[in-house]
């Protein structure tokens, strides 16, 4: 598996970034001379002695994006449907895919439990489906930055 598998993708650690999540990471994506092109490098491994004419984007990893997403929901409201927990699914039909909700943990006789999101965020790459339901969460309230 390649590191890249690991780390969420550039574009979303910029939409992350834009939504004020700069929270310390193993990885980041460098800019070093300020053009447009971003490496990917180990925290500890990013040269001390270049002064980098572009930005440094947190490039969270799967462990990261789980822990800052939160375990479970309350609502406030719609007692005893407030509160929702979080699923991961991972299925295989022409890929893998990822697929990412939170499910209601109070279900009526013979039903399907809600979800909070009415459509599933889901995807190929484990770490994107993470950051897509990381900036949903945030865009619609359901949690603080972390």
């Amino acid at each position: 598996m390649k590191l890249e598998d690991q780390c969420v993708s550039l574009e979303l650690a910029k939409k992350l970034k834009e939504r004020g999540i700069e929270k310390e990471s193993l990885f980041y994506y460098v800019n070093i001379d300020g053009e447009g092109k971003y490496y990917l490098y180990y925290e500890e491994a990013l040269p001390e002695e270049i002064e980098y004419e572009g930005e440094t984007i947190s490039a969270f990893t799967v462990a990261e994006l789980f822990e800052m997403l939160p375990a479970i929901i309350d609502t406030k409201q719609n007692e005893p449907f407030n509160c929702f927990w979080f699923m991961l699914n991972k299925r295989r039909v022409l890929k893998i895919q990822y697929v990412v909700n939170y499910h209601c943990d109070t279900t009526i006789f013979n039903e399907r439990p809600a979800d909070l999101i009415e459509n599933n965020i889901y995807g190929e790459r484990l770490p994107d489906v993470l950051a897509n339901m990381l900036i949903y969460l945030i865009e619609n309230k359901f949690m603080e930055l972390p």
